[in-house]
């Protein structure tokens, strides 16, 4: 498939989203059945999807990052496979806070029979409840599973943020909390606020430049009252089932507790 082609299928996904909402899902599902067709193979498999392929799609530079058909990442794919070999989520009665909901995670939870499922977001049309995950609005103790992912890099306070899913996770319950993380980097760096008016004179606007955690990640998560689990689940993979799942090898998986 040629580079112009490939752009068209990488930014209409974004564009449906920004401008179109309510039909963003619909095309989301026209478009993964059309690039399962065509990328039709069995040299990888997704486990979001339970789809075969002859290899994985690049993603922001990443090569064999996204699955063609349900538009999984690395990080998704690991973790879904975590939930299901260490939670028991496939069988266990649960209610389920997601935030930032991703099109593959978010289809397999409302298919689970005994999970109540409840997802959340500022701004995605995925989200059933818009909330801003620092200042969540539900009672504390409400869920008994809580999923972030890849969340708390855009949030201006973090710890903030982290202290409400603490309040609303059960006593006995777990939250999966994950960001990336830069190897080598030993302290998070805490984002910016940067006005327009610093780069072109024209200050109408402004933004946070994105939080660079270090190898301090988990203690920010006790910080906030949770107990964690830093594990390295990729590795109880062999490098071929790491291959064929396009998984990413320094993955860390930061199991939480209350």
């Amino acid at each position: 498939m040629n580079r112009l082609w490939q752009r068209i299928y990488y930014l209409t996904p974004s564009i449906l989203k920004r401008f179109f909402p309510r039909h963003y899902v619909h095309v989301l599902r026209w478009l993964g059945s059309f690039r399962s067709w065509y990328y039709r193979g069995d040299k990888v498999y997704c486990p979001c999807c339970e789809h075969s392929f002859r290899r994985f799609l690049q993603f922001k530079n990443r090569d064999g990052a996204q699955c063609p058909r349900c538009f999984s990442l690395e990080r998704h794919r690991i973790l879904w496979m975590f939930l299901i070999q260490k939670t028991g989520i496939l069988s266990g009665k649960l209610v389920l806070l997601h935030f930032a909901p991703e099109y593959s995670m978010q289809n397999n939870f409302r298919k689970l029979p005994y999970v109540r499922y409840v997802n959340a977001d500022l701004s995605s049309p995925l989200a059933m409840v818009k909330m801003d995950i620092m200042r969540i609005g539900f009672r504390e103790n409400s869920f008994d599973a809580i999923l972030c992912v890849h969340v708390l890099t855009l949030v201006s306070n973090d710890l903030k943020a982290l202290q409400e899913l603490y309040r609303v996770l059960k006593p006995g319950g777990w939250a999966i909390i994950l960001s990336p993380v830069c190897a080598g980097k030993l302290n998070t760096v805490t984002p910016r606020f940067i006005s327009l008016g610093e780069l072109s004179g024209q200050g109408r606007k402004a933004f946070f430049t994105p939080r660079i955690y270090g190898s301090d990640y988990a203690d920010i998560l006790v910080q906030a009252g949770f107990k964690v689990k830093e594990t390295d689940f990729v590795q109880e993979f062999s490098s071929q089932e790491i291959s064929r799942f396009g998984f990413k090898e320094d993955e860390k998986i930061f199991f939480c507790t209350k």
